[in-house]
């Protein structure tokens, strides 16, 4: 009987099961792992590669997560509160980015 016709399996496979314990011990040992270093890892990601620490960040972020950037506000209707948040954010992005682009050039 050829081992590709119906009714033939083809073979013993890979036992039921096996994936999902590798799967399953890889996800304990990463899990006991970040439990005992994730915070100091996660510092140490940021202050030396800040491009990947971003890109960590960002990957977490759901596909169709959405942000309406646009409320269709003008300036003299933002509080000084939020007009410094704002400032913040954007300074903060812009430093991230051109260090990001130094340490490229090293």
């Amino acid at each position: 009987m050829a081992q590709f016709q119906p009714g033939n399996p083809g073979g013993p496979g890979r036992p039921a099961g096996s994936r999902n314990k590798f799967s399953e011990a890889f996800v304990k040992a990463l899990s006991e792992d970040f439990a005992k270093n994730g915070v100091a890892a996660i510092a140490q990601l940021r202050e030396e590669d800040i491009a990947a620490y971003i890109r960590s960040c960002v990957s977490l972020v759901p596909k169709d997560f959405n942000l309406n950037v646009n409320d269709n506000r003008s300036l003299d209707e933002y509080t000084t509160e939020e007009l410094f948040a704002i400032r913040d954010q954007l300074g903060a992005s812009t430093k991230a980015e051109r260090k990001g682009k130094s340490s490229k050039l090293h």
